[in-house]
């Protein structure tokens, strides 16, 4: 059971499910995946192993309030501003972040994966590592092989810091941004199937990690655009995709 701190019910996104299960979207033969629309379904989810955790927002803490967009996790924005929540197929996926800070401004970058533990009542670093920033922007970062797996059916919490400098006078000011990851296993598609399918079909079921890394593989600049506003994030699909990040552990 993960704690009632971790959640707030946003009813716009989730509902109780009295199987207690918690089932993703499928795509039955009747889905229309001849068309090149991306349309993507936030799957519903079930009391059962906790909701998505909701306590906060997942914005910036913005030190910089001049900059127009703050670090903001690519993630689908949720109805009530809390944090955001996908799935993903993967044992270690890639995430997604918008950042606004010059690597001139910037001292350190990390990233933090975390799990709850019920019995001591707080969550456990599983993965954590400072990253190699080069470009401000739209960054990927990937969980790297050696980090541990993320576990089936187990929600993650994930945390970029970032410790920047607004100004030349300024002092070293830390933002953040949080989102949170369940895996979510599923059969894999078959082999010669061509990433913009593949891309659709991740988003009609409701893999939102992995539809993104798609849709970034394929180049199709109009498929990134049209998931991002999928996703309530359209404001950043003007801003270029970098050559960034990567784990320096």
């Amino acid at each position: 059971m993960i704690p009632w701190s971790w959640f707030k019910l946003s009813l716009g996104v989730i509902f109780l499910n009295l199987t207690g299960l918690i089932t993703p979207l499928v795509v039955t033969a009747q889905s229309p995946l001849e068309t090149n629309s991306i349309i993507f379904n936030q799957p519903t989810v079930s009391d059962d192993r906790g909701n998505p955790p909701n306590s906060e927002s997942s914005a910036s803490r913005d030190p910089c309030p001049n900059l127009p967009l703050g670090l903001t996790p690519l993630t689908p924005v949720t109805p009530d501003n809390s944090i955001p929540w996908g799935y993903t197929r993967k044992s270690h996926p890639s995430f997604w972040f918008y950042s606004p800070y010059s690597p001139d401004w910037v001292e350190n970058v990390k990233l933090s994966l975390r799990t709850w533990d019920e019995e001591e009542k707080r969550e456990i670093i599983v993965y954590e590592s400072d990253i190699r920033y080069t470009a401000s922007g739209i960054m990927q970062i990937a969980l790297p092989p050696d980090a541990p797996p993320l576990t089936p059916d187990t929600w993650y919490k994930a945390y970029l810091f970032v410790e920047v400098y607004c100004t030349e006078t300024s002092p070293l000011s830390r933002d953040s941004s949080q989102f949170l990851v369940l895996r979510k296993p599923s059969p894999p598609l078959p082999t010669n199937t061509p990433l913009p399918e593949k891309a659709r079909i991740f988003a009609r079921q409701g893999y939102w990690f992995d539809a993104l890394n798609a849709v970034a593989a394929s180049n199709q600049s109009g498929d990134w655009e049209q998931l991002l506003e999928e996703g309530g994030l359209g404001e950043f699909s003007e801003f270029p995709r970098e050559d960034c990040c990567t784990s320096e552990n």
